[in-house]
């Protein structure tokens, strides 16, 4: 798979070309602001599967939903007033927020009847999540490995089973911070 760089002449045609290959359900990699991460679109169930099984994740390890507005959370879970205003001081942001499900969104819902979204700090990423109600996400790296900060830390392995690859530089490589807020107290998990 050809890796195509990311720059500004050329962000609206790489935008159009990603996002034909997700609503064809495709897998791609993507730099976001925290590490690359794979991404499918997020109702297509062949896609999710095989984006585990170009992982290696075990299923039981639910997906991060991507979105670009907390509108389009609203569509899949519970947001109290309380919870949107945390939502909205630290989005778009390198933070994960885990919710009560309204809908069962197949491995993305966990078992719990919880769901995680963010919202990245990524411009392209942005762009391209404003035409899905919900993009599956987890770092482009084997199960277990480390999560990568350019297209070079990514193993070949994991690269060609890939539909489209998108070089965005380097980035921060320091992974979102995980926080359940469905409690009475909120929980940071990662």
């Amino acid at each position: 798979m050809d890796t195509i760089h990311l720059g500004p002449e050329r962000e609206d045609k790489i935008l159009t070309e990603t996002e034909k290959v997700l609503k064809g359900g495709g897998v791609a990699i993507v730099p976001t602001d925290t590490v690359y991460g794979l991404i499918c679109d997020g109702m297509n169930e062949k896609a999710k599967e095989m984006l585990y099984e170009i992982k290696g994740r075990q299923k039981d390890k639910p997906l991060i939903g991507f979105v670009d507005t907390i509108e389009k959370v609203k569509k899949f879970a519970e947001v109290t007033a309380e919870q949107e205003i945390i939502l909205k001081q630290n989005w778009p942001g390198a933070k994960t927020y885990i919710l009560k499900a309204t809908k069962d969104v197949y491995l993305i819902t966990a078992s719990t009847g919880k769901i995680a979204f963010r919202i990245p700090a990524h411009n392209f990423l942005l762009k391209l999540l404003k035409n899905f109600d919900i993009v599956a996400s987890t770092s482009a790296n084997l199960s277990g490995e480390i999560s990568p900060s350019s297209i070079e830390e990514i193993p070949e392995i994991l690269k060609n089973k890939i539909d489209v690859i998108i070089d965005g530089g380097k980035v921060s490589g320091k992974v979102s911070e995980i926080w359940d807020i469905t409690g009475k107290s909120y929980t940071k998990l990662r």
